[in-house]
């Protein structure tokens, strides 16, 4: 083989490979354009949805307080009345307390 064959050759790979290339260069940018509106309609649909969960945690945050707030007052409404009856019927306190103690043991004993 003589070096014009193999130069020939080589500059024929060469123009092969700088077609490739510019083809594959093309099909990335047209793959990128077609992508684009995409990644905006994506980013678009998280930001209304990202809005959607702060206006639901807004209004839930209120209801949420004013629940905890109505759990803790009947839990100091119930610890007063059970305060109360305690100093009312100190027996049947002591009476319950002891039911309850033998209860739990005879759990934590078995049967």
């Amino acid at each position: 083989m003589s070096s014009d064959t193999v130069q020939r050759a080589a500059d024929t790979l060469a123009r092969q490979a700088g077609s490739t290339v510019q083809d594959a260069r093309e099909r990335a940018k047209r793959v990128a354009e077609a992508a684009s509106p995409l990644a905006e309609k994506a980013k678009s649909t998280i930001d209304e949805m990202s809005e959607s969960a702060r206006e639901a945690v807004d209004k839930a945050a209120p209801q949420a307080k004013q629940m905890a707030d109505d759990l803790y007052s009947r839990g100091e409404q119930a610890s007063r009345q059970a305060v109360q009856m305690t100093r009312e019927n100190p027996l049947v306190a002591l009476l319950m307390a002891g039911a309850v103690g033998f209860m739990v043991g005879y759990l934590i004993k078995g049967r």
